[in-house]
C-alpha cells in the first residue's frame, strides 16, 4: 500500500487535491484483489435459529440459502410440531427466498453488528427465517407472530474466504480507506464492509454461534439499548 499511496490518496480522500488516474487506480485494485484472494475475513451473520439448527451449523457449516433450502427448513419445523401444517403451507407459498439479492448467498457484516444500527439488524434477530419471510408477512399479523416465537436470536461468527465473495464485495477499497485513515486522512466513504459468500461455509470456518442473551451478544448488538427487548 505504501508504494501506491499517491494513487489511493487521490481516489479515496476528501483532503487530496490531486486526481487519481482511473486506469492506474483500477490496475492497482486488480493487483490487490489477486493478493487478497488468498486470505479470509472474520464476519458476523445475524439470524434466529432453533437449537437444532445451531447444532447443525456447528457440525456441518452454513449452506447457501434459497427457496428449496427454506422449504426444507419450514417442513422440518412442521415435522417437529413447532408450527402447524397450515402455517407451514402459508410460509412456503409466500416468501422471497429466491429473490435476486438473496438466492444462493450468505450475507455477512465484517464489523461489529451494532454499527449497522438497530434497524439494520433487528429484523434478522427477531424473526425466524429472516427477510425472506418477515418481509412477506404483515408485522403484527398471525404469521409474523409465529416467526417471532421460533428460535433464539444468534450471531454466527465465521471465517469467510475473500475468494468466495462476489467481485463487487471484495474488501480492497475498504482496506485502502483503513490504511489512509490510519495516516490521518479524511475519507470519502465509510470503512465498514459487508458482503455475501457465494460458497458454503465449511464447519472448520465456523468460529462460534453467539446466542442471546449472553454478554457477548449484547456487546455485539447493543440490543439492551433497544426500545423493545428481544424474546426467546
Amino acid at each position: 500500500m505504501e508504494s501506491n499511496f499517491a494513487v489511493f490518496l487521490g481516489w479515496q480522500c476528501k483532503c487530496s487535491k490531486q486526481d487519481a488516474l482511473t486506469h492506474l487506480y483500477d490496475s492497482k485494485i486488480y493487483e490487490m484483489r489477486e493478493m487478497l484472494g488468498k486470505y479470509f475475513l472474520v464476519g458476523y451473520h445475524c439470524t434466529k435459529l432453533t437449537e437444532e439448527e445451531i447444532d447443525s451449523i456447528l457440525a456441518n457449516g452454513m449452506e447457501l440459502q434459497n427457496g428449496a433450502s427454506l422449504v426444507k427448513r419450514i417442513e422440518h419445523l412442521n415435522d417437529k410440531c413447532l408450527i402447524s401444517k397450515t402455517v407451514s403451507e402459508s410460509l412456503i407459498s409466500n416468501n422471497k427466498a429466491d429473490d435476486r439479492y438473496r438466492k444462493n448467498m450468505i450475507w455477512f457484516c465484517f464489523f461489529k453488528p451494532f454499527l449497522a444500527g438497530r434497524t439494520g439488524i433487528e429484523g434478522f434477530l427477531r424473526y425466524w427465517g429472516g427477510e425472506a419471510l418477515y418481509n412477506s408477512h404483515d408485522i403484527g399479523g398471525d404469521l409474523s407472530d409465529v416467526l417471532l416465537s421460533i428460535g433464539i436470536p444468534c450471531i454466527v461468527k465465521a471465517k469467510v474466504d475473500i475468494s468466495s465473495l462476489n467481485n463487487s464485495y471484495y474488501p480492497d477499497s475498504c482496506m485502502i480507506r483503513v490504511f489512509l485513515k490510519n495516516k490521518g486522512h479524511q475519507l470519502e466513504n465509510s470503512i465498514d464492509h459487508e458482503g455475501f459468500s457465494t460458497l458454503n461455509i465449511e464447519p472448520t470456518n465456523i468460529l462460534e454461534v453467539i446466542k442471546y442473551p449472553s454478554d457477548q451478544f449484547v456487546e455485539l448488538t447493543k440490543c439492551n439499548q433497544w426500545e423493545y427487548p428481544l424474546a426467546l
